[in-house]
C-alpha cells in the first residue's frame, strides 16, 4: 500500500523544498537563499485565509525586515513553481464586454482521503480533484478572495 524505495524517492523528487524560518542555524541559512534569490522562493504565513503570501522582492524585503525577530519564525518558506502559462478568459460578472484572452497559470488540486487507526489502514482514496486559474503576473492565488477563478480541466 505504501511506496519505499526508488518508487517513494521518485515521487519525492516531484516536491518543492520547504524551509523553516526559526532563528536557528538552518532558520538563517534558508533566510539568506531567500535574499539573496527572492524570485525562487515564496513565503507563507503560518495561519489559514489565503491572501497573505509574499511574493516576488517583496520576500528580499520582509525576510530583511524579519531577520532578528522572533517572528521570522512564523514564516516557512517554500521554492517558487514555475507552471507553464498558457491563454485563456476570465469570465466575471460585469466583463462581458471587456472579454478577451489573457495569460494565466492553472493548478490542479488533488483531495486525498486518509484514515488509519492503530496500523490499520481504514481509507485511502483519492475522491476528487479541483482546479483553479490565475493571471499569470499574479503571486496570490486564492478563489475566496478573488485573486483566482474555478477552472475545469479538459482531458483527452
Amino acid at each position: 500500500m505504501f511506496l519505499s524505495g526508488d518508487g517513494a524517492e521518485q515521487i519525492r523528487a516531484t516536491f518543492l523544498n520547504m524551509y523553516a524560518l526559526d532563528q536557528t542555524l538552518e532558520g538563517d541559512d534558508a533566510a539568506a537563499k531567500g535574499i539573496a534569490e527572492p524570485l525562487n522562493y515564496v513565503l507563507k504565513p503560518q495561519r489559514e485565509g489565503g491572501g497573505s503570501n509574499v511574493y516576488f522582492d517583496d520576500v528580499r524585503e520582509k525576510l530583511i525586515e524579519l531577520q532578528d525577530s522572533n517572528e521570522r519564525s512564523s514564516y516557512s518558506m517554500q521554492e517558487r513553481i514555475f507552471p507553464l502559462i498558457t491563454t485563456n478568459y476570465f469570465i466575471c460578472p460585469g466583463n462581458l464586454d471587456e472579454l478577451k484572452p489573457i495569460e494565466v497559470v492553472n493548478e490542479m488540486g488533488i483531495f486525498g482521503a486518509f484514515v488509519r487507526t492503530r496500523g490499520e489502514v481504514i481509507l485511502n482514496s483519492v475522491p476528487g480533484h479541483y482546479m483553479r486559474c490565475k493571471k499569470a503576473d499574479m503571486g496570490e492565488g486564492s478563489m475566496l478572495l478573488g485573486y483566482a477563478a474555478c477552472g475545469s480541466p479538459w482531458l483527452h
